[in-house]
């Protein structure tokens, strides 16, 4: 059974670790696929596969959503003061482009959804 390092299903099961996902690569030389096939984050392709807010379906380039969800930022962090400040900085919503496969044809935005958004949740959403 195959799994991300340190994961396994039950005790006493033994599992590999995920092989390293092979992406395809666009004329850029870009490679470009699901980050659900990574078994780490640094493993994810170039452009990540995503729902832009217009419905239709392209690519973030990992760069750019990794700075605006923070995940770059942590890299540097050394307190826990550090992380809350940029937290604070940075709570609002946030949107990055959304290219065609070729990784240069905007095609739409994806949102990280901040304070803003949650915001607009009523507290006791209708249960479909």
């Amino acid at each position: 059974m195959a799994a991300p390092g340190g994961v396994s299903s039950s005790p006493g099961i033994a599992t590999e670790r995920m092989p390293a996902p092979e992406y395809p690569r666009n004329a850029n030389g870009q490679t470009y696929g699901s980050a659900a096939d990574a078994p780490a984050p640094g493993a994810e392709p170039d452009l990540i596969l995503v729902m832009a807010t217009n419905g239709i379906e392209g690519y973030v380039q990992k760069a750019e959503l990794d700075d605006a969800n923070g995940s770059a930022a942590a890299e540097t962090f050394t307190s826990p003061e550090q992380a809350l400040a940029w937290q604070e900085a940075n709570s609002h919503d946030r949107y990055v482009p959304v290219y065609d496969r070729d990784g240069e044809r905007v095609i739409g935005e994806f949102l990280i959804a901040g304070l803003d958004s949650w915001r607009a949740v009523p507290d006791e959403a209708p249960l479909d």
